[in-house]
C-alpha cells in the first residue's frame, strides 16, 4: 500500500462491517476556497437523509480567549461518523504567511480531523472535483493515519449514482430522521433545510417548455452542476452560469442553447457584459472574457485564488476581487494589471461602479470605496462582521449588508453611517432601491421594505429560510428567491404575497433577473427557470 491507488477505493464499496453505534450525526469537514460547493452540496443530501439537525456544517468561530483544542473536540464530539471533503487544493492550501494549512497548529480543518480520529469514529474522506487522495507521508504527523482510510468519490457528472452507496453506509451510525429539527449543537452553522440536488434523469444541457409543475413556467434549462450564479441578459438572449463549469448562452424565449463557454473550474460569479462580451470569475481562479454570440473566448486574468465576487465592467476595465485577498482592476481587451489593492482577506463581495468610484465589501469586515482609474483608497468602513453583500449606491448613500445582520447606509463621499437597521440575520442580499424604499433579505429568511431616509421598517414579509437572493422589481411587485424553494413575489407597496414558484431545490446567491414580464432564477436542482411574472 505504497500510494492513493493503491489504498483508496473510487467510489463507494462499503460492506457494513463497523460498529453499529447511533449518535446525533455526521459531521462535515471541508475548505471553503476548495470545495464549497460540493460540501453544501452533500450537506444537502445528508439532511434530506437523515435530518436537518443530525447535519454538522462548518465551525464558523472561536471567540476570544476559548480554547482552541476543546472548542474544535466540542465541536466534533457529538457526532458519530466524520467526512472531510478533499478537492484539488485541499493537500497544498496556503495561508497568508504562504505556509500549508495542514502544519498551521490553528488550522480547523486539520484540527477537525485530529480530534474526530482521536474518537476512533468513522472517518470518511470525500474526493471530489477530480482530487486525488493523499498518501500518508503527505500529511503532518497528527492526522497522517487520514492516509489508510478508504475514501469515496464524488462527481458532478455522476453524484446521482454515488450518493445513495455513501447515504445507506452512513445510515448504520446516524439515528433515523427526527420528527422535528432541533438546534444546532456546540459553535456550528447547522444547515438550515435538506434538498437532495441529484440530477432527475435526462442529459445536462436540456431544455424544457412548458414544464406543467407551474402554470407561469415557461421553460427550464437544466444544466450539469448547481446554479448560485444570477443570470444576466443581452439583447434576446439570457447568460446563465453553472458550477459544472459553463456559463450558457440561452434564448430568451425559448430556452434552447445558442452558445456556452468553459471554464476550468466551477462558476459561481455573475457575468458582467459590455459591448457583445461577457466577463465572469471561476473557481479556476481566472477572470475570463467570451464572446456572447460564439462562446469563442480566453482567461483574461489569473488570480492566486477562487473568484467567487461577480466582476464589474466599466470604461474598458473590469473590477473583481478574488479570494487571495485582492480587489482587481483589469484591462477589458489587454487583461493587464491595472491596478489591485490587498485587504488581508477575501471578497465574496461584487463591487459597484458610481461615478468614478468603486464600491465592494470584504470578509475582513469593512466596505471600500476605490478611485476607478488609480486605485486609490478614498475611505473604508468597518462593521463587527464580515461582508459578503454587494452595495446598493443611489444618490448620497450606499446600502450594503453585513454578516452582523444589520443593513448600512453610508454616505458616498466619507463612509459615514447615516442609518443602520438590525435584522435577525446576516444580510447576504444585495439591496434594491426605488422610490426611496429600500428591499433587502436576510438570512433570518424575511424579506424587508425600509424607508431609504430613515431606515425605519415598512415591512416584512417571512419566507421558510435563509434569504441570499437578492430581490428584483416588476412593476408593483417584488421579486426575491429563497432557501425554502421558491421565488416569491410580494406586493411592493403592502409586503403582501401576490404568488410564488417551487424550484426543485434551493435557491441560493441567484437573485432574480426581471426582462419583459419574464422573471429569469437559477437553482441548486441545476435549472434555470423561466417564470411568467
Amino acid at each position: 500500500m505504497n500510494s492513493a491507488t493503491d489504498t483508496h477505493s473510487e467510489g463507494p464499496s462499503f460492506d457494513g462491517s463497523g460498529p453499529k453505534t447511533v449518535s446525533e450525526g455526521v459531521f462535515v469537514s471541508y475548505r471553503r476556497d476548495d470545495s464549497e460547493h460540493s460540501a453544501g452540496r452533500l450537506a444537502d443530501n445528508l439532511a434530506l437523509r437523515f435530518g436537518r439537525d443530525r447535519v454538522f456544517i462548518d465551525v464558523d468561530s472561536i471567540p476570544p480567549g476559548v480554547d482552541f483544542a476543546e472548542a474544535i473536540d466540542e465541536a466534533v464530539g457529538h457526532c458519530s461518523v466524520f467526512l472531510t471533503i478533499i478537492g484539488p487544493e485541499w493537500i497544498d492550501a496556503k495561508n497568508s504567511a504562504g505556509e500549508r494549512r495542514l502544519e498551521d497548529p490553528e488550522d480547523f480543518v486539520a484540527a477537525e480531523i485530529a480530534s474526530a480520529l482521536d474518537r476512533d469514529i468513522p472517518v470518511v474522506p470525500i474526493l471530489v472535483d477530480g482530487a486525488d487522495m493523499p498518501a500518508k507521508s503527505q500529511l503532518p504527523a497528527a492526522i497522517n493515519e487520514l492516509g489508510y482510510r478508504n475514501a469515496v468519490r464524488l462527481e458532478a457528472a455522476s453524484w446521482h449514482r454515488q450518493i445513495d452507496p455513501l447515504l445507506d453506509y452512513l445510515a448504520q451510525f446516524i439515528d433515523r430522521k427526527p420528527e422535528t429539527a432541533g438546534p444546532p449543537m456546540t459553535r456550528r452553522r447547522l444547515l438550515l433545510g435538506g434538498l437532495s440536488l441529484a440530477a432527475v434523469g435526462g442529459t445536462f444541457g436540456v431544455t424544457k417548455l412548458l414544464g406543467g409543475r407551474d402554470s407561469r413556467l415557461l421553460w427550464e434549462f437544466m444544466s450539469g452542476g448547481q446554479i448560485f450564479s444570477s443570470p444576466k441578459a443581452y439583447e434576446d438572449v439570457v447568460l446563465a452560469a453553472s458550477t459544472d463549469r459553463h456559463v450558457y448562452v440561452l434564448d430568451r424565449a425559448t430556452g434552447v442553447k445558442r452558445a456556452e463557454y468553459e471554464a476550468n473550474a466551477a462558476i459561481t460569479s455573475t457575468p458582467a457584459i459590455a459591448d457583445g462580451v461577457a466577463y465572469v470569475g471561476a473557481n479556476d481562479t481566472r477572470l475570463h472574457a467570451f464572446d456572447i454570440a460564439t462562446g469563442n473566448g480566453r482567461a483574461l486574468y489569473e488570480t492566486d485564488n477562487v473568484i467567487h465576487s461577480s466582476p464589474a465592467v466599466d470604461g474598458g476595465v473590469v473590477f473583481v476581487g478574488s479570494r487571495d485577498h485582492f480587489f482587481y482592476a483589469v484591462n477589458a481587451d489587454s487583461g493587464e494589471l491595472v491596478w489591485r489593492y490587498n485587504a488581508g482577506d477575501w471578497f465574496n463581495s461584487s463591487p459597484t461602479i458610481d461615478q468614478g468610484l468603486v464600491f465592494v465589501g470584504c470578509r475582513d469586515t469593512k466596505v471600500y470605496c476605490f478611485d476607478a482609474k488609480t486605485g486609490e483608497k478614498y475611505w473604508e468602513v468597518a462593521t463587527p462582521s464580515t461582508v459578503d453583500s454587494s452595495p446598493t449606491v443611489v444618490g448620497g448613500s450606499v446600502f450594503i449588508g453585513s454578516d452582523d445582520a444589520r443593513l448600512y447606509a453610508l454616505d458616498r463621499n466619507t463612509g459615514e453611517q447615516q442609518w443602520r437597521f438590525t435584522t435577525g440575520g446576516g444580510v447576504i442580499s444585495k439591496p434594491l432601491v426605488a422610490d426611496g424604499v429600500v428591499y433587502m433579505g436576510s438570512a433570518d429568511g424575511a424579506l424587508y421594505a425600509l424607508n431609504a431616509e430613515t431606515g425605519d421598517r415598512i415591512w416584512r414579509f417571512q419566507t421558510g429560510d435563509v434569504i441570499r437572493s437578492s430581490p428584483a422589481l416588476a412593476d408593483d411587485l417584488i421579486l426575491v428567491g429563497s432557501r425554502d424553494n421558491s421565488l416569491y413575489a410580494v406586493d411592493r407597496e403592502s409586503g403582501k404575497p401576490a404568488w410564488s414558484f417551487e424550484t426543485g431545490a434551493e435557491i441560493d446567491d441567484s437573485s432574480p433577473l426581471v426582462v419583459e414580464g419574464v422573471a429569469y432564477i437559477g437553482s441548486l436542482d441545476q435549472r434555470l427557470y423561466a417564470v411568467k411574472i
